[in-house]
C-alpha cells in the first residue's frame, strides 16, 4: 500500500474508535450495573451470578456513535426456566436499574434485552442469560420465550479468525461497520462481523486489496452460519429486496473500491484517497489533511 494510502486507513481506523476515555466510562458504569444487580430479589426469580462484556466492545469492533456495550448478565436457575417467561425477568431487571443514575431505562422494542441510555451518549444493552443444560446459555427470544446460543464458542470463533488472517480482523470489521453505518446499517453488526471473520482469511495483507476482495466476495453472497451453531443462516432477517439492495451495495463498493487501486498503481495517491473517501464516507481523511 502507497504510504499516504497507508497513513489514510491508519487515521480512519483511528478516528472510528472508541477513545480509552469512553471505553473506561464505559466499564465502569457496567461494574456499577452489576453491583446494583446484586440488590435484585431473588424470591421466585433466578439468581444473579456475574456479568460479562460481550459483542463488540469484547471483540474491539466497536465503532463511535454507532455501538451499544452489550452485558450479558448470567442468572443461576432456580426453577425450570420454561415457566418463567422471559419477559419477566427483563421487567425485574428494568425495576431493579430504575435509579441508575444519569440514565434511562427500558426494554427493548423486540424484548430482548434492557437497554440503559446515558445523557452523554453511551447505551449499554443487557442480556439476561441462565446457563443451559447443554452448551451454551437461553437468552430471550422476543415473545417471552427462550433461546439459545453460546457466547464463549463466538468469542472462540472470531479470536481463530483473527489468527488465521493477514490482516488485523477487528480493526477491518471497524472499517466495515462505519461503511455499514453510513448506508443505513443495511446489514446486522453480528452477521457483517461474521461474514467479514469468515472472509477474512482469504483476503491480502494490504487493507485497500482487502477491501475490495471483502466487497466482492460479499456481493456473490451474504449467507453466513451463526459461529455459535444455534441461531442457523445470520442473513434469514433479510427480505428479499433488503437482500438484494445490500448485495447490489457491495458490488458499487467493489467497482469504486476498483477505481481507488487503479489510482494507486498509476501513483495518484491524491485521487486514490479521495476515492477511499468516497467508498467509506466520512470520517475517511481527506487528502488535504493527512
Amino acid at each position: 500500500m502507497d504510504a499516504r494510502v497507508g497513513a489514510a486507513f491508519n487515521r480512519f481506523y483511528e478516528l472510528i474508535t472508541p477513545s480509552k476515555q469512553q471505553v473506561e466510562r464505559a466499564l465502569e458504569r457496567v461494574e456499577k450495573v452489576a453491583t446494583k444487580m446484586r440488590e435484585m430479589p431473588s424470591v421466585g426469580s433466578p439468581i444473579f451470578v456475574q456479568h460479562r462484556v460481550m459483542g463488540s466492545y469484547a471483540r474491539r469492533t466497536a465503532i463511535r456513535g454507532h455501538s451499544d456495550v452489550d452485558v450479558m448478565l448470567e442468572f443461576e436457575r432456580v426453577t425450570p426456566i420454561e415457566i418463567l417467561g422471559s419477559h419477566t425477568l427483563l421487567t425485574g431487571i428494568r425495576e431493579t436499574l430504575g435509579q441508575v443514575e444519569d440514565s434511562t431505562v427500558q426494554v427493548y422494542e423486540f424484548q430482548e434485552v434492557v437497554r440503559l441510555e446515558y445523557s452523554d451518549g453511551i447505551s449499554l444493552d443487557l442480556l439476561p442469560a441462565v446457563k443451559g443444560d447443554r452448551k451454551g446459555y437461553l437468552f430471550p427470544d422476543g415473545s417471552d420465550g427462550w433461546r439459545i446460543t453460546d457466547p464463549c464458542a463466538q468469542e472462540d470463533y472470531f479470536k481463530r479468525q483473527d489468527i488465521a488472517s493477514e490482516i488485523c480482523l477487528p480493526k477491518f470489521t471497524r472499517g466495515l461497520k462505519q461503511w455499514n453505518a453510513k448506508h443505513g446499517g443495511m446489514v446486522r453488526s453480528y452477521h457483517l462481523e461474521s461474514l467479514a471473520a469468515e472472509l477474512a482469511p482469504q483476503l491480502n495483507s494490504d487493507y485497500s486489496i482487502a477491501s475490495f476482495e471483502f466487497f466482492e466476495l460479499a456481493s456473490r453472497s451474504i449467507n453466513i452460519a451463526d459461529p455459535a451453531r444455534h441461531q442457523g443462516d445470520l442473513s434469514e432477517y433479510l427480505a428479499k429486496s433488503e437482500r438484494a439492495a445490500f448485495e447490489s451495495l457491495c458490488k458499487a463498493s467493489a467497482g469504486k473500491s476498483i477505481s481507488a487501486l487503479i489510482a494507486q498503481s498509476e501513483g495518484e495517491q491524491g485521487r486514490a484517497v479521495r476515492a477511499w473517501a468516497d467508498v467509506y464516507g466520512r470520517p475517511f481523511p481527506e487528502w488535504e489533511y493527512l
